[in-house]
């Protein structure tokens, strides 16, 4: 089963860099791989769009699912993949969502399989939760796919190593702040539309943000 890999961006170059030269060794070709760079400076690797601005989390992985044919690899910047995970990625042609089972509990949607067939019946990411970010896109996502009994499945034996190395670490003082008032900002959308956290939603029906 061939995948598109798919790779949004934003100033960590350096992360970026690892994480493609580890899907070109593991065998991957550079034709599928795609980034959306959504930092300031231009990226010659891969197949890359640049929007100018950052498109935020969910955005970004609206883009390649509308405009990338799947199944979507969907990976952070910061995975180093084996080639061990690429060939296990590859063998899986069940329709469902999946991580490897090197990556557990929240860090789910640091690097997931996704087919289309998820898709036509959960729909795309919110971009609504935290427009141009990056926070609770993906619990929206787990609620979403609860609310129709599609789980979230791990892929056995699929080596990955996840190098965790946020781009928050490299904030000024100022970006820290607004960092701070954009998680606020997506936190209250998410209880908005839920009725509450993740894990104590209330809604069973999303309601309007």
């Amino acid at each position: 089963m061939e995948f598109s890999v798919c790779i949004p961006t934003l100033n960590r170059y350096d992360l970026l860099d690892k994480c493609i030269d580890s899907l070109l060794v593991a065998g991957v070709s550079e034709e599928r791989i795609f980034i959306i760079n959504n930092g300031i400076y231009p990226y010659g690797k891969g197949q890359c769009f640049n929007p100018g601005y950052n498109l935020g989390l969910a955005k970004s992985w609206n883009t390649f699912i509308t405009h990338i044919n799947g199944p979507w690899l969907i990976s952070n910047d910061d995975i180093i993949f084996s080639k061990q995970a690429i060939d296990r990625f590859s063998e899986t042609d069940i329709p469902g969502i999946y991580a490897p089972d090197s990556i557990a509990g929240m860090n789910f949607f640091s690097c997931f399989l996704l087919f289309k067939e998820v898709i036509d019946r959960v729909g795309l990411f919110d971009e609504k939760i935290s427009p141009g970010y990056a926070y609770f896109e993906d619990n929206d996502y787990k609620r979403r796919l609860d609310l129709v009994n599609i789980g979230l499945s791990n892929i056995s034996n699929c080596p990955v190593e996840h190098l965790r190395s946020s781009t928050i670490q490299n904030f000024s003082d100022k970006e820290m702040q607004a960092h701070h008032m954009k998680f606020r900002r997506a936190e209250n959308n998410y209880i908005k539309k839920w009725g509450g956290l993740p894990n104590h939603e209330v809604f069973v029906d999303p309601h309007t943000i």
